[in-house]
């Protein structure tokens, strides 16, 4: 978190950094593009279906458009999803900086849910005191 501006900027910046990464894919042809496009929506049959296989045990996420697919028709986007998956978890479990070193889940801000208090500011420093942004 950035103490003047109270954002997470290294976030955002990792954040364009890697769209920007993604969006030199669409370079690279169709094919690249389309899988892009089609992960979002990959995206959120992951985030539908992890509930649901977890109860069946089991789940086909994604087919081909057509019965044999060569190169030029296959879709890439389990591909994209997978490497994505992978880069994920390496991040996470990276040594000394990963998720998992420092990552405490989410943290409540509320004293006591549903009884209508407002957030309390945990500064101490008066309104004229703080920054302007």
């Amino acid at each position: 978190m950035s103490p003047r501006t109270r954002t997470p900027v290294n976030c955002v910046w990792a954040s364009a950094f890697v769209a920007a990464l993604l969006g030199l894919l669409a370079f690279a042809g169709g094919a690249a593009s389309s899988a892009i496009f089609s992960l979002a929506i990959m995206g959120q049959y992951v985030a539908y279906s992890i509930p649901i296989s977890s109860r069946f045990l089991g789940a086909i996420l994604a087919f081909p458009t057509t019965p044999a697919p060569m190169g030029p028709n296959m879709d890439y986007m389990i591909a994209v999803m997978g490497g994505w998956i992978i880069l994920c978890l390496i991040y996470f479990y990276f040594p000394k900086y990963g998720g998992v070193y420092w990552f405490d889940g989410p943290r409540a801000n509320l004293e006591a849910a549903g009884n209508g208090t407002e957030p309390k500011d945990t500064e101490t420093t008066s309104s004229s005191e703080k920054s302007p942004i």
